[in-house]
C-alpha cells in the first residue's frame, strides 16, 4: 500500500489528456516534445506508437525521466517502471525516502526535464525541508529546481523563491549567504513584497558582513563620531541621503576614513592620506549634499586642524562644475554604452543637491 500523502490540490494527468493528440496524428513528433532529449531512449523501451508512456500520469513519466538521468539499475526494466508499484519504483530510484514524492512530481512541468535539471531535483529532494516546501508549492517550474539546487536548504523558503526566479540569482544570494547565518538571512528577507525590498534588505547584510573599515586618524572631540564599518557607512549615507553607500571599498582598503559632524547640521567628513603621508579632509557633505553654513564649516576645520589634518575639500570641483562636466561627457557616449551612460548620470545624480531648481 503507497502510504505517500497527497495533496488533493495536485494535479496528474496524463500526457494524452494534456496535448489532445489524436491517435492518428503523428506521434512520434509528440514523444520528442513530451521527452525532449530523452526521445531516443524512450523509443527504446517504448517503441513507436508510445501509447503505452503516453496513458501514464505525469507522476510517472517524470519518475522515468529521473531514472534515466541517474541511469539507476534496479530490479525491474526502465519499460516496467511506469507499472511496477510506486513504493517500489521510488525505493530503488531513490536512495532517500521523500515525502509527497508523487505529488511533487505531478507538479513538476508537463514535459520531461533535462538529464541536469533531474540531478538538480534529487539533489534538492535530500532536504525534509525542501521536501516540504516543495509539496506545499503550487506549481514547480524547472527554474525553481534550479534555484533551489544553487541555494542552501535554510533558504528554501516561499519568501525568497518569490523574488529569486533565475539560476543565476540564486548562486549571487547563495555565495553573498556563504560562511554568514543563513537563518538569519532568511528571516531577514521574510515578508518582502517587492523585489526592490528584497534586495535593499539582502545589500544591507552584504554590507553587514564586509567587517571593519582599517582605522582613520583618532579624532578627540565628542561632535565627531568614526564610521567603523560598512553596515554603518550605508546607514549614516541612507540618513545623509547621499552616495556616500557607493565608497564602501575605499573604507575597506583604507584609503578613505569617514566621520560624522553632529551639530546644528550633519556633516559627512571624508578622509585620505596622501603620497607623502599627510591625512586632508577631501570632501565635506551635509544632508542631501546641500550647502550648509560656513560657521559650521569653521566648525569641524577647527576640529580637524587641531589634528594636524588640512581641509581641501574647496580644492576639489564645486558640484556644478561636476554637473556641467559629466553632461559634456554624456554627449560623447554612444548610445550602445549603456553600462558607461548609467555610471556617468548616477555620478552627475549624486551630486546634484535637492534644493537644485528650487528658485
Amino acid at each position: 500500500m503507497n502510504m505517500l500523502v497527497k495533496n488533493p490540490m495536485a494535479t496528474d494527468h496524463t500526457v494524452s489528456s494534456a496535448l489532445h493528440y489524436p491517435p492518428s496524428s503523428g506521434i512520434a513528433d509528440t514523444l520528442k516534445a513530451v521527452v525532449g532529449d530523452f526521445a531516443e531512449d524512450v523509443a527504446t523501451h517504448f517503441p513507436y506508437p508510445h501509447t503505452e508512456l503516453f496513458t501514464q500520469p505525469f507522476s510517472r513519466i517524470q519518475l522515468l525521466g529521473v531514472r534515466l538521468a541517474l541511469k539507476k539499475k534496479c530490479q525491474f526494466s526502465y519499460r516496467d517502471t511506469i507499472n511496477v508499484r510506486w513504493n517500489v519504483a521510488t525505493k530503488q530510484i531513490f536512495d532517500h525516502k521523500v515525502f509527497g514524492l508523487k505529488n511533487i512530481l505531478s507538479k513538476l512541468p508537463k514535459t520531461m526535464l533535462t538529464k541536469n535539471q533531474y540531478l538538480a531535483l534529487v539533489r534538492v529532494l535530500e532536504s525534509p525541508k525542501t521536501q516540504k516546501f516543495l509539496w506545499q508549492t503550487p506549481e514547480i517550474p524547472s527554474s525553481m529546481i534550479e534555484a533551489l539546487d544553487a541555494l542552501q536548504p535554510a533558504l528554501h523558503t516561499a519568501h525568497i523563491l518569490k523574488h529569486v526566479s533565475t539560476r543565476e540569482e540564486a548562486v549571487l544570494l547563495a555565495r553573498i549567504a556563504r560562511n554568514n547565518n543563513t537563518k538569519a538571512l532568511a528571516n531577514r528577507l521574510k515578508n518582502k513584497p517587492s523585489r526592490h525590498q528584497f534586495y535593499s534588505e539582502l545589500s544591507d547584510f552584504f554590507f553587514s558582513n564586509l567587517g571593519r573599515f582599517q582605522q582613520g586618524p583618532e579624532i578627540d572631540d565628542p561632535r565627531i563620531t568614526p564610521i567603523q564599518n560598512a553596515e554603518q557607512l550605508v546607514a549614516f549615507a541612507n540618513h545623509m541621503k547621499n552616495c556616500l553607500r557607493n565608497y564602501v571599498s575605499e573604507g575597506l582598503d583604507g584609503e578613505r576614513s569617514y566621520y560624522k559632524f553632529s551639530g546644528t547640521v550633519d556633516v559627512a567628513i571624508s578622509i585620505e592620506r596622501r603620497i607623502d603621508g599627510r591625512f586632508i579632509i577631501n570632501e565635506m557633505e551635509s544632508v542631501s549634499n546641500n550647502p550648509f553654513p560656513d560657521e559650521v564649516r569653521e566648525q569641524v576645520v577647527e576640529i580637524f586642524a587641531k589634528h594636524g589634518i588640512e581641509d581641501c575639500s574647496q580644492r576639489y570641483m564645486h558640484w556644478i562644475d561636476k554637473i556641467s562636466g559629466t553632461l559634456c561627457q554624456l554627449g560623447s557616449f554612444s548610445t550602445d554604452d549603456a553600462s558607461g551612460i548609467s555610471k556617468a548620470a548616477t555620478f552627475a545624480l549624486c551630486k546634484i543637491p535637492t534644493s537644485y531648481g528650487e528658485n
